[in-house]
């Protein structure tokens, strides 16, 4: 029974050391890609073999990188890290808590991050108190030495290697598992000697689910499809008819999932009188301050909606990309819908011609009468239209003027 035991275990350590997980990780630290991390670390784990995690990253949610980190320090395998590029903000706080941290010669850790913005710019600051503390003490936990005086600058690998900040430089994640071997390191089930010298990398295969999520949580991806499900639910319900606002509502869903409903209320607040402002301009002839209004309002909460937050962590670069991104599309979005609709409903910014067109006869298009607006089908176009008598859509009508916005017509007899 002793040999048989014995010989299980030689089996197990055999297979352990066989292979190791590959998983590579590029793009913002959000919910979807540290469940995507998590997703393969299990299978390592389930597998009884190491990870090697290949990073590169403009940083991102401050608390899913703590949750990241909280899963590496729980894992039951070593997790073996390899920065292939420039790892920036809270992407660099589950990194320092890697078993075996390697860099290519080429990449860096940027610790120059903007944390919040104010109209005097970009404030560069540290992370919060406790965060460092973390930061330091994991990383002192792996036999390494992160300082706090590196917040702030932006670390090559060769000052990262100097000042032990790392374990050393490897041209590939190949040389990386070929450097790691031998490491004692300790997981949740204790302390053992990674061995992964010549091993055979095996490629996550990452699940379906797990591809959705990481998509919805990007966070340009997310705060657009608020912005259009705010757009399009306030024109919808401006408009006759079903469609626009049934869409909008589901963007707004999915945008929310995607931010897990983590958004600036303030920022959705000056979006949602922007558009309603925009709203009123549609029904009016040309384009007067109302509509410049609601451009600055929307310019002013797409910027508000915009993860740049102390519970945010990302580079210069990521930054000024994603506030171009979302203020640029939302207001060029804006000027195209105002357009569409406009020229869609043919509002009443002709209304001499209406004038001129007196007692003939148009289609109703909408059921009409006291306190219903509706629209109705002139010469092949929609036109706003209200009336003192009860009118069923299909009926036909007669022009009889302009009243404020609208056409005012009369049941034809």
């Amino acid at each position: 029974m002793r040999l048989a035991f014995i010989f299980i275990v030689l089996l197990s350590s055999q297979a352990f050391a066989s292979e190791v997980m590959e998983f590579e990780m590029k793009g913002a630290m959000t919910f979807g890609a540290v469940n995507s991390f998590s997703e393969a670390l299990a299978d390592a784990e389930e597998k009884r073999i190491p990870l090697v995690l290949s990073i590169e990253s403009p940083g991102g949610s401050v608390e899913r990188s703590l949750d990241m980190l909280k899963r590496i320090e729980g894992s039951k395998v070593p997790v073996i890290t390899f920065v292939s590029g420039i790892v920036s903000g809270s992407a660099a706080i589950p990194v320092l808590g890697s078993h075996a941290l390697f860099m290519a010669p080429h990449a860096s850790l940027d610790f120059t991050v903007p944390i919040e913005v104010s109209t005097s710019g970009y404030h560069i600051a540290g992370y919060t108190d406790a965060v460092v503390a973390r930061m330091e003490s994991v990383s002192l936990s792996m036999g390494r030495k992160f300082s706090p005086m590196s917040l702030g600058t932006e670390l090559s690998a060769d000052d990262a290697k100097r000042l032990g900040e790392i374990d050393g430089i490897a041209v590939s994640k190949a040389d990386a598992l070929n450097a790691s071997d031998g490491k004692s390191v300790e997981t949740s089930l204790g302390k053992e000697a990674i061995s992964t010298k010549d091993i055979v990398m095996k490629k996550h295969d990452e699940s379906v689910l797990a591809t959705i999520l990481a998509y919805l949580s990007n966070p340009v991806l997310s705060l657009l499809l608020l912005i259009f499900g705010v757009y399009l639910t306030m024109f919808g319900f401006a408009s006759s008819g079903f469609g626009a606002e049934m869409m909008g509502v589901g963007m707004l869903a999915i945008g929310a999932i995607g931010t897990l409903f983590n958004v600036g209320i303030p920022g959705i607040i000056l979006l949602v009188i922007g558009v309603a402002f925009l709203t009123r301009e549609i029904h009016t002839p040309g384009f007067g301050p109302m509509g410049a209004t609601g451009i600055l309002l929307i310019c002013a909460g797409s910027i508000l909606l915009a993860p740049i937050s102390p519970a945010w962590s990302f580079s210069h670069e990521y930054n000024n990309g994603l506030l171009l991104s979302i203020s640029g599309t939302s207001i060029a979005v804006a000027f195209f819908l105002i357009f569409a609709f406009r020229s869609f409903y043919q509002v009443p910014s002709k209304e001499p011609f209406m004038d001129k067109h007196r007692g003939q006869l148009a289609t109703a298009e909408d059921d009409l009468g006291r306190g219903k607006e509706g629209y109705i089908s002139f010469m092949g176009e929609r036109w706003k239209a209200v009336s003192n008598d009860e009118i069923k859509k299909g009926d036909s009508v007669v022009i009889t003027g302009t009243k404020r916005d609208a056409t005012t017509v009369k049941k034809a007899h």
